[in-house]
């Protein structure tokens, strides 16, 4: 399931939290995920947002990054494939 950053209640985390709380009553529902499993749903205007994203980055995990406005980002984490060595 999803997660939740918030440190501070923003009006990007306000509509961070709707949309957590919508993705829950989807799962619940059973429809289609709309977002990334495990997403860490995250308002855009969040003061420490630069040091809450170096986290989400560096366990590896989906972000949704919600603006106050409403417009919201999926950010997935990309996964490198191997480089071949050479010999």
């Amino acid at each position: 399931m999803a997660t939740i950053t918030n440190s501070t209640r923003t009006p990007g985390s306000l509509l961070a939290s709707q949309r957590f709380d919508a993705a829950i009553e989807d799962a619940l529902a059973e429809r289609p995920a709309r977002y990334p499993n495990g997403a860490a749903f995250i308002g855009g205007d969040l003061p420490n947002l630069g040091t809450i994203l170096a986290e989400e980055a560096r366990e590896g995990r989906a972000v949704v990054l919600v603006y106050p406005e409403g417009e919201e980002w999926v950010i997935e984490p990309h996964k490198p494939t191997s480089a071949s060595r050479a010999t």
